[in-house]
């Protein structure tokens, strides 16, 4: 029972017969809903978040303009598990290149395996099979500005192009799409901010025989900051979207690198038609290779699970400056022993920069503090020895 529920809810959100009076009457009244569905885990997990989220092969399928901040040749895989027989299946590419801007390929593959079917009077048919498949070609490029956020205020925009099949046994039908997005990105107080506006699904109405409607045109606003928390790496995102069939749906989340190679996320979606509530998720990078998990609510069906893996491999387009693990253990022990001395704590303090210079002996930062702290256990011990004078 579950699986045929499970089977018609599916079909009912990507492959519901579209009818020309209703297509705008309410939400689930458009055509190939499956295209509300969020690609990456990563994003999944900060709560379906992508439109400002510029760093990885996923995030352009939310809006293509972050296609031009990617520094690497980047291949994605995904696979999500719904519920029973219905997964999805995700595949992306992107190949940038810092003149000529970046370009990226897609592939999303929705599939209800075979369930009971029905004829017009109620009476059992044979058994049903249904597939949703878009492919999407984009690209993006800096229109203005910086290159990327640590260098200053920069703008870059980008275009999807779309084409959709949605199919039900032996029938099908097909539609063209396109997004157009605009990322806005700048250094703020240590942190990297960007601005993301995205337009998605706007094109041809997708027909089943003589029925039509149209695609779940979106709007969509994100903001995020990544800068660092105790040294660690951070990113904090807000988005707003608006579906033509749907009302304002507001989503928070966010992600904290614990480790260099551990990132744990945490968000909360208001409205969804899988389900509102919280996501979550874990990543894990090992050199150029990056595993991301989410998972996410679907109401009375349960939990649904995403599974992801990001390949990043060529030169970078340009030279990039990313702390190396020491640089970051080193920061580290400077900031702890800084917050230390203001506790009056020196000893520690003192045995923090030791730490933070036996990584990296050269470290000015380490040195300048060494020397505060050696200043001040000096007048401290000074002072000690004048009240023990008679």
């Amino acid at each position: 029972m579950k699986s045929r529920c499970a089977s018609a809810f599916f079909l009912t959100c990507a492959l519901a017969p579209v009818r020309q009076a209703t297509w705008a009457a309410g939400p689930g009244t458009t055509a190939a809903n499956f295209l509300k569905i969020p690609a990456g885990p990563r994003q999944v997990g900060m709560g379906d978040q992508g439109v400002s989220l510029a760093e990885d092969a996923f995030s352009f399928s939310h809006n293509p303009a972050s296609l031009a901040l990617l520094k690497y040749q980047e291949a994605a895989f995904m696979r999500t598990q719904w519920v029973e027989d219905v997964s999805q299946e995700y595949l992306a590419y992107v190949y940038p290149k810092l003149d000529l801007g970046s370009l990226g390929a897609s592939m999303n593959l929705v599939q209800v395996g075979s369930f009971q079917g029905y004829d017009a009077s109620g009476a059992k048919a044979e058994s049903v099979s249904a597939q949703d498949l878009l492919f999407s070609l984009a690209y993006a490029g800096r229109v203005w500005g910086a290159k990327n956020p640590r260098e200053g205020l920069g703008l870059s925009a980008g275009l999807s192009l779309k084409f959709l099949q949605e199919r039900l046994e032996n029938n099908s039908a097909s539609a063209y799409a396109g997004d157009v997005g605009l990322l806005c990105y700048f250094p703020f107080q240590g942190a990297s901010v960007k601005v993301g506006l995205a337009a998605q699904n706007f094109g041809s109405k997708l027909t089943y025989y003589e029925n039509s409607g149209r695609l779940p045109q979106t709007l969509a606003f994100g903001l995020s900051g990544s800068g660092r928390i105790r040294g660690d790496p951070a990113t904090l995102a807000v988005e707003m979207r608006k579906a033509v069939d749907n009302g304002v749906d507001l989503s928070v989340g966010g992600e904290y690198w614990i480790h260099p190679m551990l990132a744990l996320r945490a968000g909360y979606r208001l409205e969804a038609d899988l389900g509102p509530g919280v996501r979550a998720g874990i990543g894990l990078k090992i050199k150029i290779v990056q595993f991301d998990y989410g998972i996410a609510p679907m109401g009375d069906f349960g939990i649904a699970h995403r599974a992801g893996i990001t390949i990043r491999f060529g030169a970078p387009v340009e030279k990039i400056h990313e702390p190396s693990v020491q640089n970051i253990l080193v920061g580290k022990a400077i900031q702890r022993a800084r917050f230390l001395v203001g506790e009056k704590k020196y000893l520690d303090a003192l045995l923090e920069v030791n730490r933070a210079l036996e990584l990296d002996p050269t470290q000015p930062e380490a040195t300048q503090l060494l020397d505060q702290i050696q200043k001040i256990l000096k007048q401290l011990q000074l002072q000690i020895e004048d009240s023990k004078k008679p």
